[in-house]
């Protein structure tokens, strides 16, 4: 039997591709208690293991970003309490 292959975005763990279950290209990095990687469908909770990871450089892809809210993106987070 071939080796599962399957790639993955290295910093948000995005893996492109259909799921084998539902076909929605909304798959998740995700490891488990043995340490094996695999991927995790984030609609119908699909779950199948990986022999090997590909890892992907650089950004997500576009349509990921309109997740984030409009106000999340406006200013940075500087991690101090705002002043009453």
């Amino acid at each position: 039997m071939p080796d599962v292959v399957i790639r993955a975005f290295r910093v948000s763990g995005f893996v492109p591709g259909p799921c084998t279950k539902c076909g929605k290209e909304e798959r998740g990095l995700v490891m488990f208690e043995d340490y094996a990687l695999g991927w995790e469908c984030l609609s119908c909770g699909e779950i199948g293991r990986a022999d090997r990871v590909e890892w992907i450089e650089g950004k997500d892809r576009p349509s990921r970003t309109s997740w984030t809210k409009k106000s999340d993106q406006s200013t940075p987070h500087t991690g101090q309490m705002p002043r009453p």
